[in-house]
């Protein structure tokens, strides 16, 4: 994309809600960046929770990495790792993965 392209790509980015991204091409004056503007509309809802639900499993399966720390040098991560707070964030996800008959 030369210059005047990207000017035009964040002026039209930052004109309307990331909703409305979809309507962006219609308003594009090269086919090159409407191609660019394919990648910024956002995915729906539905193919995020199945992208969350997916990156949750892989995170749970895989054992923690070995980096070489005894067990009394490990610093807290602040409860980062607590399903806790996932089950109070994301109460959407959680039914739609019980939908799917997925576990949580």
């Amino acid at each position: 994309m030369n210059a005047d392209e990207k000017r035009e790509l964040l002026d039209l980015l930052s004109s309307c809600d990331p909703s409305d991204f979809v309507h962006l091409r219609d308003r594009a004056s090269t086919g090159g960046l409407k191609n660019v503007l394919q990648f910024y509309v956002p995915l729906s809802k539905h193919q995020l929770y199945r992208i969350w639900a997916k990156q949750k499993a892989l995170t749970l399966s895989e054992p923690p990495p070995d980096i070489g720390l005894a067990d009394d040098e490990r610093v807290e991560d602040a409860g980062l790792d607590e399903d806790e707070t996932f089950s109070q964030a994301a109460p959407a996800l959680k039914a739609f993965l019980q939908r799917e008959r997925m576990t949580v």
